[in-house]
């Protein structure tokens, strides 16, 4: 599984980056 996540690390960096945001937009919500 090592080598397809090396395969596909652009679209899992993509993917991981827009998990993130959604992540930070919901702790900035939830301080707010």
């Amino acid at each position: 599984w090592v080598r397809e996540l090396n395969e596909s690390e652009h679209i899992r960096k993509s993917e991981l980056e827009e998990l993130l945001s959604g992540v930070v937009r919901h702790e900035r919500a939830a301080d707010e």
